[in-house]
């Protein structure tokens, strides 16, 4: 059972909304939170369970904001996960964002929507989509209508919506559109990890299907992919049968209506090559079976001792998607107390956070004619009496990337088929890749 929830600022730390169903916990668990995050370079790494007196604490980080759930008793991890990250799908569908000034603009709203996604500890309602007929969103015209009817905030509706006792409880009744539109948007993140030689260690390739459905009535679909083969370790929408997809691959739903997450899925091993939507697809030039064929090299020789250093980063194509790589972002640590930096970039802006002692690269898109080079120097303050005790190892060099409109695993959607209504849907299909947690160690 969940007893309490915190909205946290990531950069403040300060408690922006609490909410209890059950027990009312103390803000000190906020409080031994953040001094176990203090503790780790990075909340990354912090477990996402602990304990605090009786209590198990989860938390979830997205955008500005860290969630942390207080639950008493034996209680089911993957459910308390789910729910914080449903929080959070729910506050973007609303604002647009997870941001700290968002929330506070929109705090009685916030408030209100917990009230309803949750009874007596226990997930209630989840769907953005059946929310917004009990708690309006907070657009110009319901706040013209609260100013009308002399109320602050939030008018909340007193009826609840018909589709709780439907069959299809994520989807409204009698829903028109004067175009009846569906967009499917899948996304794919690489995550590698390279050697200072340019081998691949590890990889893999996690994707996910977002659709934005503007249909009328009540639409029954069934969607197709251009390579269902590569699926794997699918997570589906409550609306997919499961049964047809475990037979065929295929998605077959009665959709909500707006945007929503349909799927997200794991490239299986031996499947993750490179190609483009067409499912054409590629081993990588490293010869490593299984392992995805990765659009861009990164070679870093960073060299730090006794209170100097060197530096130089090479980023160049390597497999060729079709399409153009994008938004190359290249972040390394700098040595602890840097007294100077002097590095220079042929592409790009170099930006170094002082407070910090991070180097931020901004490659942006690669050029054909040229290949993009960061060098220069960097001194920091180095203790004699010491000797090799301060000397600094080479940092590990994180990059980001995007390619738009293409899938590195060349899955698509190929078919989509439409019963129960007597319209044919407009169907588009955007595609995209990107970094995840993309390193190169040395």
């Amino acid at each position: 059972m969940i007893e309490s929830l915190f909205i946290m600022s990531r950069e403040s730390k300060e408690v922006l909304v609490e909410k209890h169903w059950g027990n009312i916990t103390e803000r000190t668990a906020c409080t031994n939170f953040w001094d176990e995050v203090a503790k780790l370079p990075n909340i990354k790494e912090m477990p996402m369970v602990l304990t605090f007196m009786d209590l198990y604490l989860f938390h979830f980080t997205q955008g500005g904001l860290v969630l942390l759930c207080c639950c008493a008793g034996e209680t089911p991890p993957l459910l308390v996960v789910e729910f914080m990250s449903a929080i959070c799908a729910i506050l973007t569908d609303y604002f647009g964002d997870t941001k700290e000034r968002t929330i506070r603009a929109h705090f009685v709203t916030v408030y209100q929507l917990l009230e309803e996604v949750c009874d007596s500890g226990m997930p209630l309602l989840t769907s953005p989509s059946v929310l917004k007929e009990i708690v309006p969103p907070p657009t110009i015209l319901n706040r013209l209508n609260s100013t009308i009817q002399g109320t602050k905030g939030v008018v909340v509706s007193d009826q609840l919506p018909d589709c709780l006792a439907s069959n299809v409880p994520w989807r409204r009744s009698n829903i028109k559109y004067t175009s009846n539109d569906i967009l499917f948007d899948i996304t794919e993140e690489v995550d590698a990890t390279i050697d200072n030689q340019g081998r691949l260690v590890t990889a893999g390739v996690v994707g996910t299907v977002v659709c934005i459905c503007s249909l009328s009535g009540m639409p029954d679909i069934t969607v197709t992919f251009t390579n269902p083969s590569i699926l794997d370790d699918a997570r589906l929408h409550p609306c997919v049968r499961y049964a047809r997809f475990a037979g065929d691959k295929s998605l077959s739903f009665v959709p909500p209506d707006g945007t929503f997450t349909l799927m997200q899925y794991r490239v299986k091993s031996g499947n993750q090559c490179s190609g483009a939507s067409s499912g054409n697809a590629t081993l990588n030039r490293g010869g490593h079976r299984g392992m995805p064929s990765l659009p861009i090299y990164v070679k870093p020789q960073i060299n730090f001792s006794q209170g100097s250093g060197r530096v130089n980063i090479m980023v160049g194509p390597k497999a060729d998607l079709g399409k153009s790589v994008e938004g190359i972002v290249v972040i390394f640590q700098l040595p602890p107390d840097t007294l100077h930096t002097d590095l220079t970039a042929n592409v790009g802006t170099v930006h170094i956070d002082v407070a910090n002692n991070r180097a931020k690269w901004e490659v942006g898109k690669l050029p054909k004619e040229l290949t993009p080079v960061l060098s220069g120097s960097v001194r920091y303050h180095y203790d004699e009496h010491e000797g090799s005790n301060s000397l600094e190892p080479a940092p590990i060099v994180t990059v980001d990337f995007l390619v738009e409109g293409v899938t590195i695993s060349g899955n698509s959607v190929d078919t989509l088929s439409l019963c129960n209504e007597n319209y044919k849907p407009y169907k588009a299909v955007k595609l995209k890749t990107k970094a995840g947690l993309f390193e190169v160690r040395p």
